[in-house]
């Protein structure tokens, strides 16, 4: 307890009624304790024990003083299990922020389901966010998120307030019906998409990846249509239909049914895809970063 000390074993003198059986109860000796209270009067001014055949009793003013510290003494005791309490709860879930919910925790859904095993009494909870950086970073230091879905080209953090685990890297590929003209291809390259309509995934902000391919194809391959989208369900049923090609990444692509994953030209960068939490994350945070990591 935090609590003074010097009270802590004058309140239990004052429930024993005796300087011995709280001695004991204390694992200090009597004459030691004995000067505690000593020192106790000194300092409040005034006498708080009297004398009798059996032990001690309380003075008048020992009493007032008696009943006065043992409500602060039971609030300091409640406040501290309260908190506690909180503490404990908030090891017990852990929030993570995702923007495209189905593409992201099908890549790691057997790392959930082996975390979930390994932390039954956790709770994973999933929250959406935006696709800006800096919103899911302010949420993450607020303490409303514990871990958030990353993915781009590069990171660099010059706070030292966040902490990136890289999980995998992705190459690219394209999404074609199973009936499109292309969908025979092995691999496919940028001038092969000449009059399509290409749709890349909305990423982040800070990520370079939409903008390196979107300047790209703006330069060298103006024929051919992009469009960045937040990947509406729309989206793919385009795709399954024949309308539009999807940019995409091949670890996620057997998510998507009905559709066909080519190998787009290796001269762009591969993402990498990852996790984000404060440098510092709770123990609780970092099992699931491993479990995720040791999943994969």
């Amino acid at each position: 307890m935090f609590f003074n000390k010097q009270v802590e074993r004058f309140i239990t003198v004052a429930e024993k009624g005796s300087i011995s059986e709280a001695a004991r109860a204390l694992y200090l000796t009597q004459p030691a304790l004995s000067r505690e209270i000593h020192a106790l009067e000194d300092k409040l001014g005034f006498h708080l024990f009297g004398r009798t055949k059996s032990g001690v009793v309380l003075t008048k003013m020992g009493q007032s003083y008696y009943e006065d510290m043992k409500k602060i003494y039971l609030l300091e005791e409640n406040a501290i299990k309260k908190a506690r309490a909180l503490a404990y709860q908030e090891e017990k879930i852990i929030r993570m922020g995702v923007f495209i919910k189905i593409v992201e925790l099908n890549s790691i859904q057997l790392g959930l389901q082996n975390f979930a095993k390994a932390f039954p009494d956790v709770t994973v909870q999933f929250i959406k966010t935006s696709f800006s950086f800096r919103e899911k970073r302010e949420m993450l230091l607020d303490n409303i998120l514990d871990v958030f879905w990353r993915e781009g080209v590069d990171f660099n953090y010059d706070d030292g307030a966040l902490e990136f685990t890289e999980l995998f890297q992705d190459p690219m590929c394209i999404l074609v019906a199973e009936d499109h003209p292309l969908a025979s291809r092995e691999v496919i390259l940028p001038e092969d998409l000449s009059g399509w309509t290409l749709t890349m995934p909305q990423t982040e902000e800070e990520s370079t990846v939409a903008m390196i391919i979107q300047k790209l194809f703006s330069e060298r391959y103006p024929q051919t249509h992009i469009e960045i989208s937040n990947l509406e369900p729309s989206d793919y049923l385009r795709v399954q239909s024949g309308d539009e090609l999807l940019l995409f990444g091949i670890n996620f692509a057997k998510y998507i049914p009905h559709v066909r994953a080519i190998p787009f030209s290796d001269a762009f960068p591969k993402p990498k895809f990852g996790l984000i939490t404060k440098a510092n994350p709770s123990n609780i945070v970092r099992s699931f970063i491993r479990t995720i990591q040791a999943s994969l």
